[in-house]
């Protein structure tokens, strides 16, 4: 048996169930880029082959007047249609198992799949109602009770980029009468602002303060409106709710709406996708809800982009499925009790755009699938055409459905239609505003590079790029902050004494002298390596009072700082880092002052002094890594300071600070003394003071060290998760 044409739906299905079947196809399916990709998307309009887009697509054999409408046709039987009918099988397994009485399908994107229910459904089928709703109309109705700015924002699902229009529709003002009063807060008309950065502007947060009491009032009057609307179906029994999906916003908005009806059950949400917003919106509420094409709430620990790579094609699947009018905007009263939706203007404008031509095509190839004039392909197959052309589309599809206005929160914006790449390069910031406000990321790359690109990849990078100013500027904030906090640390440290900050430098200054008179000037101390001994044992107790410094002061931060914990809003676990970088302030002191005493010694200078600053960071590391686990314990065990305190005392004189290990003749003990990483800091230090070596020279106990160090710090990532006050 033999099929001719370009409809493989035809005869996949056929093959895989083992019969006989040949494709003889008229050409490949460009259109389903990644099969085969239009490379020759700059060819010259006069192709050899007569009725065929060197873009991709379908070989029409028709004129270049009636390409366009020709490939509407075959995506929507070839694409648009499969995945519409296995999402549809989908559905119908979905009720049928759960013992569904009624199925709402919500308006205007569950339209298409309504249409298609109609056509698969049989008559033991749950009946199928179509709710004229949307975002907008649900959800400002819950703006009647009090609700907090960040809450407000948080429910009103604003997009990625938000300008003023799309604020206050998104709230449920209307732009054009608001809009001299944002010019009081200083919000420009055209300004955009990040919806991250919208919960902390404070621009609009004084804003929706002011238009509270309004918003509040308008939502109570759309509230009566909207179920004066919902009173017209019976919600009663066993009921689920039909849409494309994404968030499920739609579906916790209506049950919110509803639940105060006594003795009605929450619905379960059928959905073409979800994304992971899902658990946050549908969790709290306990609502059930199950994703055809992907459900992006299996999937965690991943960048936003690779989790959800819907998110570059969201808006023309959206355009795909719509109804061809305008979005629900409240309800008005029928006269009769009742009350009928009040719709915005079609975005589309007056005629019948490329989605509606698709939507036909589409419905056909369903109604041949259900007559059974056509065989549907498998429910692995039915969709994957309909992601991979969204995901990697040709030139062609570009063409064909970039123009399509997409309506989102009050503002309007083409799907993937950017201005040019030479505009791009002499105005950046509007193509970025482009690119932002397209709602169909994949395609608006390949119209604008002209080639099929990694959307994926070059998404991830734009909005790594969009945000590294944000991390930057979060950074040195936090920098200042420490600096500011270790400053502030040693002074109240030393408060109260007449001497002060001295204290700090005079304790450590006053031991160096005391062994320097014992042991130098009492028991005369040969030199050690030609070096003298004062000089030997201060190169290696200056790190030793550093890491003491650390640890007897690290250990009790938490409770030192029960104000800044408790009344603050802080990001406590820096406590620990706050106090490391307050030694670190006292231990440059001493660092100058070894230097001060080499030269004294005439040591001679080396590049090797360098190494002084890396065996300090080693200290700091090494002393935070163990304050980390030991502030955590004190909160617990109050006498983990004391235990602190004698185990330094024991540390310092199992380490060789003050006797050289060279004088040690078992190999066993001086192997054990290796494993002291305190050890490797001393020791290196005085071969970098006093002979010059690098610490390069040893990378095998560099690497001993920072294994050992590394293996701390995770253990105390783990205990403060778990013990964290």
């Amino acid at each position: 048996m033999y099929c001719i044409g370009d409809t493989d739906t035809d005869y996949r299905a056929e093959r895989m169930a083992g019969k006989g079947m040949e494709y003889i196809a008229g050409r490949d399916m460009e259109y389903i880029a990644g099969e085969r990709m239009d490379a020759g998307a700059d060819c010259p309009a006069d192709s050899s082959r007569a009725g065929t887009d060197p873009a991709g697509g379908f070989e029409t054999g028709v004129s270049v007047a009636q390409e366009k409408p020709a490939y509407l046709t075959g995506f929507g039987r070839e694409v648009l249609g499969p995945a519409v009918c296995g999402f549809t099988r989908w559905l119908l397994d979905r009720v049928r198992l759960h013992g569904t009485d009624r199925l709402f399908f919500l308006g205007r994107d569950g339209w298409l799949l309504l249409q298609a229910y109609r056509l698969l459904a049989g008559p033991e089928d749950p009946p199928a109602f179509y709710l004229q709703v949307s975002r907008r109309s649900l959800r400002v109705p819950l703006y009647s009770r009090p609700m907090s700015y960040e809450e407000a924002v948080s429910r009103a699902g604003f997009p990625a980029s938000v300008t003023l229009a799309c604020f206050l529709d998104g709230l449920g003002m209307d732009p054009a009468a608001y809009g001299p009063l944002a010019d009081r807060y200083g919000i420009g008309a055209e300004e955009q602002i990040s919806r991250d950065r919208l919960y902390k502007d404070p621009r609009f947060r004084d804003l929706y303060e002011e238009l509270a009491d309004r918003i509040r009032r308008a939502a109570l009057q759309e509230r009566q409106s909207l179920r004066a609307y919902l009173e017209q179906f019976n919600f009663r029994g066993s009921w689920a709710v039909a849409d494309i999906g994404w968030g499920g916003t739609l579906q916790r908005d209506l049950w919110e709406l509803l639940e105060d009806i006594p003795g009605l059950s929450p619905p379960d949400g059928c959905y073409l996708g979800l994304s992971s917003r899902a658990d946050t919106v549908l969790g709290p509420a306990g609502l059930s809800a199950a994703g055809y094409l992907f459900d992006s709430r299996r999937e965690s620990g991943r960048s936003p982009v690779f989790r959800e790579p819907q998110r570059l094609y969201v808006g023309l699947l959206e355009t795909l499925l719509a109804e061809q009018t305008g979005s629900v905007r409240d309800y008005i009263p029928d006269g009769r009790g009742g009350a009928v939706p009040r719709r915005y203007p079609f975005e589309g404008g007056k005629g019948r755009g490329p989605a509606a031509d698709a939507q036909a095509a589409a419905l056909e190839q369903i109604r041949d699938y259900g007559t059974g004039r056509s065989t549907p392909p498998p429910d692995a197959l039915s969709g994957r055409a309909l992601i991979r052309a969204a995901m990697y589309p040709s030139g062609r599809m570009v063409r064909a459905f970039g123009s399509c206005l997409f309506l989102d929160n009050g503002s309007c914006a083409p799907l993937a239609r950017p201005a040019g790449r030479l505009h791009g390069l002499f105005h950046p910031r509007a193509l970025v505003r482009d690119f932002r406000a397209s709602r169909w990321k994949a395609g608006f790359l390949r119209a604008l590079l002209g080639f099929p690109a990694p959307c994926t990849l070059l998404l991830a990078a734009a909005e790594w790029a969009e945000t590294a100013g944000e991390r930057c500027r979060s950074a040195a904030g936090t920098a200042c902050l420490l600096a500011g906090l270790a400053r502030n640390d040693i002074r109240s440290r030393f408060s109260g004494s007449f001497l002060g900050l001295l204290w700090a430098f005079l304790l450590p200054l006053i031991t160096i002298l005391v062994f320097w008179y014992v042991f130098q000037r009492g028991f005369r101390n040969p030199d050690v390596g030609g070096a003298p001994y004062i000089l030997w044992f201060t190169a290696g107790y200056v790190q030793w009072i550093f890491l003491t410094d650390i640890l007897t002061t690290g250990t009790p931060v938490y409770t030192d700082c029960v104000c800044l914990v408790k009344q603050i809003p802080f990001r406590i676990r820096l406590l620990p880092l706050v106090r490391t970088l307050s030694a670190c302030l006292v231990h440059l002191f001493f660092l100058f002052f070894l230097i001060f005493m080499a030269w004294i010694c005439r040591c001679p200078f080396s590049a090797a002094w360098c190494g002084l600053l890396y065996y300090s960071v080693c200290t700091a590391v090494l002393g935070w890594a163990f304050v980390r686990i030991l502030s955590v314990f004190h909160v617990f065990f109050r006498d983990t300071a004391a235990a602190v305190s004698i185990l330094v005392q024991i540390g310092f004189w199992i380490t060789p600070i003050l006797w050289n290990e060279n004088t040690l003749t078992d190999v066993h003990v001086r192997l054990i003394l290796r494993l002291n990483p305190v050890r490797y800091i001393v020791q290196g230090c005085r071969q970098a003071l006093l002979e010059g070596t690098s610490f390069l020279e040893s990378p095998r106990e560099a690497l001993g060290f920072w294994a050992g160090t590394a293996l701390l710090c995770l253990a105390g990532r783990l205990i403060c998760d778990r013990l964290s006050p």
